[in-house]
């Protein structure tokens, strides 16, 4: 629990660094009790800060809170507060036994549960295992995860309850009700979940919603961010919050969302009286639009001294207008870099993975054959052995469709023997039958049978194998991984592929060479000699190509490195993607959530995918 705590306060640091909660000075948020239909009668405080919000929370007896609020009324921000401020509280108990009666906070986002076909406690394990690696080490056991949420450990937030789709609402709003291993607090809009709890609500829940900001505070804060004191142009949409807190400026910045699009789209010199001006902004949407618009041109503008943005304005639109019109038809607010390759056809991937696997397949028969008995048996069987490789992988990539971007990123575990079995048998059937049709043809039906299923067992044992040795590969490096972000997990499963590509390389290798001992000795009378040169020649002939097949198709990082490669074709992205959603991050266009990416906000994803007109691929 103290490891966790301490990754997830880093996590969320670095969080709240990005989204400027701190600095140069918090927000002002005020929340009050809903009067909205959404949960029981609960007595609790009827307003407050957002200083208030732990010693509220903690004084719940069920401990259930949700938190309510409008797009851009910074829900997320007060449950990253609200975490950091907790984390500080536990911190500073003293002796480890009374820390332990302290549950450590954990925010995950509701997207892609669906509780019909997984309960709540595995969907929580199987995400704290991704998102904090370290959980799936040796030393913790084999359940540490599970452990920490039913033994009353950790105080879950999940964001994003309105994200989810309206069909599942009652069954998400069922499950919570029922759980009772944890502390719980739900953010959502408040409109969404008002209008989803006529099937059941989440009973004992303290129910609060994020109050709009009102102008003196936000003309306050506007002018705390200022030199003192500020330049004219500040003063004049200062004063005109002061003076007119009905009007349409006012209205506009009634969200931190907006009151921070302000702050950091318009510097100290910039014209910001601009937005007094009637003619151009009539109405609060139209501010709210030409400060969401100013976001790209202010982030990749040139600055003297440092070195220029990677791409102009109208190019970080273009691409990032295509990212959040896809996620849009998707009905997501989070990128996946290995959720990519599932908006594209899967062939060219696949024929691209086959040449490569069966060049290398091809390569050591063909130079073998082409040393022994010249050019033209070289390239013979060159191409023979490169056609049947490159087959079997083209196959298999088109019927798995990208198995790890479907499935999300999913570390090896020992006690997975259903998929270790599974591939398994598929390998052991390809080679037994491949292996007892060229030996059947030969010397006998029987034969063939016999040599058949002796072989495919030996894959499957040996595959079973391979699986365990690099799962505990796996899980030796989680002792020491930290929590994920996409670059961490890029580099992590570029790492586990190579891993997994040399496991199964050897392991094939190994196979390679036993199958063609065995056929050695069962089929010809040999000198002892020559088992030696055959175990070598079958492990020569095995061992690259499906080394360097299972470290393709096991990593998402080479198929996403292809599906952008397709994008970049049509001009939808950069050359290098993961550096430009990168960079967009370091200039607060992105941000992070564990392992995904999301826009700095709702708001602006739909306006990018809005102003986009670029056709789909």
């Amino acid at each position: 629990a103290d490891e966790l705590a301490k990754q997830v306060s880093e996590q969320w640091k670095q969080a709240a660094l990005e989204r400027r909660l701190e600095h140069p000075k918090r927000i002002p948020l005020r929340w009050r009790r809903s009067d909205r239909a959404v949960t029981g009668p609960v007595a609790v405080t009827v307003s407050g800060t957002l200083n208030d919000l732990l010693d509220v929370y903690g004084g719940l007896e069920s401990g259930r809170l949700i938190i309510l609020g409008g797009p851009g009324s910074g829900k997320t921000s007060a449950a990253i507060m609200l975490l950091l401020e907790s984390l500080k509280r536990r911190a500073g108990v003293g002796t480890a036994e009374a820390r332990a009666r302290v549950p450590v906070p954990v925010m995950l986002t509701l997207h892609g549960w669906d509780p019909n076909r997984k309960p709540l406690v595995d969907w929580l394990a199987n995400r704290l295992e991704r998102e904090y690696e370290f959980l799936m080490a040796l030393e913790y056991g084999s359940n540490a995860a599970t452990a920490l949420i039913k033994g009353g450990h950790l105080m879950v937030i999940l964001d994003g309850l309105d994200e989810i789709p309206e069909e599942l609402f009652p069954a998400v709003l069922s499950e919570l009700h029922r759980q009772v291993d944890f502390r719980l607090i739900v953010v959502t809009r408040s409109k969404e979940l008002a209008d989803a709890v006529s099937g059941g609500h989440l009973v004992g829940a303290a129910a609060l919603e994020l109050c709009p900001v009102e102008p003196r505070r936000a003309a306050e804060y506007l002018a705390s961010c200022q030199i003192h004191p500020p330049a004219e142009t500040w003063q004049r949409v200062i004063k005109n919050l002061r003076a007119d807190p009905g009007g349409i400026l006012a209205q506009a910045l009634d969200t931190p969302l907006m009151v921070s699009l302000v702050r950091d789209v318009y510097g100290p010199g910039a014209p910001v009286e601009e937005l007094l001006d009637r003619g151009r902004f009539p109405s609060r949407d139209s501010i709210e639009d030409h400060l969401l618009d100013r976001v790209l041109p202010i982030a990749y503008a040139r600055h003297p001294n440092l070195p220029a943005p990677p791409c102009t304005a109208d190019q970080a639109r273009e691409r990032l207008g295509f990212l959040a019109r896809r996620m849009n038809d998707e009905d997501t607010r989070e990128l996946a870099w290995w959720r990519i390759p599932r908006w594209l056809p899967v062939g060219p991937r696949a024929l691209v993975s086959s040449l490569v696997v069966g060049f290398v397949g091809g390569l050591v028969p063909g130079l073998a054959a082409g040393l022994s008995y010249g050019l033209k048996p070289g390239l013979a069987y060159g191409l023979a052995g490169g056609l049947c490789w490159g087959l079997v992988f083209g196959l298999g990539s088109v019927v798995a469709k990208g198995y790890s971007q479907q499935s999300g990123w999913l570390p090896l575990r020992t006690d997975d023997t259903r998929t270790s079995l599974m591939f398994g048998l598929v390998v052991g059937i390809v080679f037994g039958i491949g292996n007892g049709i060229s030996v059947g043809l030969s010397y006998g039906p029987a034969t063939g049978l016999a040599i058949g299923l002796v072989l495919g067992v030996l894959d499957v044992l040996l595959v079973r194998v391979a699986f365990v040795l690099l799962a505990r590969i796996a899980q030796s490096s989680a002792e020491t991984a930290g929590s994920l972000d996409p670059l961490v997990l890029w580099r992590r499963e570029r790492r586990l592929g190579l891993q997994a590509g040399l496991v199964f390389g050897l392991t094939a290798g190994l196979a390679g060479g036993l199958e063609n001992v065995i056929g050695y000795v069962l089929l010809f009378t040999v000198e002892i000699k020559v088992i030696p040169l055959a175990a070598l020649g079958g492990m020569l002939l095995t061992a690259p190509p499906f080394g360097v097949g299972v470290a393709l198709a096991s990593s998402a990082t080479w198929t996403a490195m292809l599906a952008n490669a397709q994008l970049r074709r049509h001009g939808k992205t950069s050359v290098r993607l993961l550096d430009f959603l990168e960079d967009a991050r370091d200039r607060g266009v992105l941000r992070c959530v564990g392992p995904m990416y999301q826009f700095r906000h709702a708001r602006l994803q739909d306006r990018l995918a809005e102003v986009s007109e670029m056709p789909q691929p």
